[in-house]
């Protein structure tokens, strides 16, 4: 196949130029699941179901528009791109990739970076949350994945900086210029997301299910639940990125747009289940400690004239005697007990 003027093949021209649209489309079709989860999150986080408080709440929505407004950002600097590169200077495939490289500037850059780190930290971060809770705030349990999150984050600011610095004049590109610290990133992430959706999984399967016949409807919410708490779903697609880098694919870019909307799906669906109450308890023993203790207590502050067998007790000369602190012994007395016996002999 002949070359162009510029030393470029058409068919790498043509597949650059598919693989921007076809990227493009791809993340706006994500993105439109995104936005109705996020709206359906919204409404079920301030409705009259939701069992959070009123700063948890805000809290809650704060981190959720945060991460939908970086998502959303990344996907309208990506769509401006794509849409002058391909109607203002198409639809030659030489013009279209002379003007993607002309256009994808070094604020470009910068901002499809930053929002996409930005977002994969505080996935990571409310998946570290979700897993302490679940633990019963045992930081023991997430030390490994806050350490990989950390390392993840200092590996990220040399990614970035390697990824800008096209030119090499930055004074650290001695140290950065000869690792790929795109794929040190990533495995860093989905280090904490595989170690964060093992402890969670360990913890669901583990906790006992209520008693009582399960329903086939009932297993496949446990199934559900499952998934959504453990966010597999982000660290399925983390796993291909991640594969697809190591490849050095040039399609690498169709699973890193779907992960820049699964980083913000995964923890919303969760928070949905938080604030409706949905998501499981911290530890199921405590809760059933603390209803028998709430029942002890309330049977406890029962005044003994309020009984309605004290009528009765003086009417059929029945006595309750305390034999021991949890059983009750009804004695009769035998003078009541002629008559009947007397009556039966008859």
């Amino acid at each position: 196949m002949s070359d162009t003027a510029d030393g470029l093949s058409p068919d790498f021209l043509r597949r650059v130029c598919d693989e921007y649209l076809n990227t493009m489309f791809v993340e706006s079709f994500t993105r439109g699941m995104y936005t109705f989860i996020f709206i359906v999150a919204l409404t079920k986080l301030f409705s009259k179901h939701s069992t959070q408080k009123y700063i948890h709440r805000n809290v809650l929505f704060v981190v959720l528009s945060v991460m939908y407004t970086l998502a959303t950002v990344h996907l309208a600097f990506r769509w401006k791109l794509v849409r002058s590169s391909f109607v203002i200077h198409g639809p030659e495939h030489l013009y279209v990739y002379m003007a993607l490289a002309s256009r994808n500037t070094l604020p470009a850059r910068a901002t499809y970076s930053v929002t996409s780190s930005i977002n994969i930290l505080i996935a990571d971060c409310i998946m570290i949350w979700r897993c302490w809770t679940l633990w019963n705030r045992k930081w023991r349990m997430i030390i490994v994945p806050m350490l990989c999150t950390i390392g993840g984050t200092v590996f990220n600011v040399l990614y970035i900086i390697q990824n800008l610095d096209t030119l090499g004049t930055h004074p650290f590109q001695d140290v950065i210029g000869g690792t790929d610290w795109a794929i040190a990133y990533y495995s860093m992430t989905l280090s904490t997301t595989i170690i964060c959706t093992a402890l969670i999984l360990y913890r669901m399967l583990t906790t006992e299910a209520p008693n009582g016949p399960k329903s086939n409807v009932y297993t496949y919410h446990r199934v559900i639940a499952i998934l959504i708490e453990s966010s597999s779903l982000y660290a399925v697609s983390l796993m291909f990125l991640l594969v697809y880098l190591v490849r050095d694919d040039l399609t690498a870019p169709y699973p890193q747009v779907i992960l820049s909307s699964v980083t913000g799906i995964a923890p919303t669906l969760i928070v949905a289940r938080v604030a409706l109450g949905h998501a499981r308890p911290e530890d199921p023993r405590r809760s059933v400690m603390a209803r028998g203790s709430s029942v002890h207590l309330r049977t406890a502050r029962i005044p003994v004239q309020a009984s309605p067998f004290r009528s009765r007790e003086a009417l059929s000369g029945v006595t309750m005697n305390d034999k021991s602190d949890d059983t009750l012994t009804w004695t009769s007395h035998s003078r009541f007990l002629k008559p009947i016996l007397a009556t039966d002999s008859e």
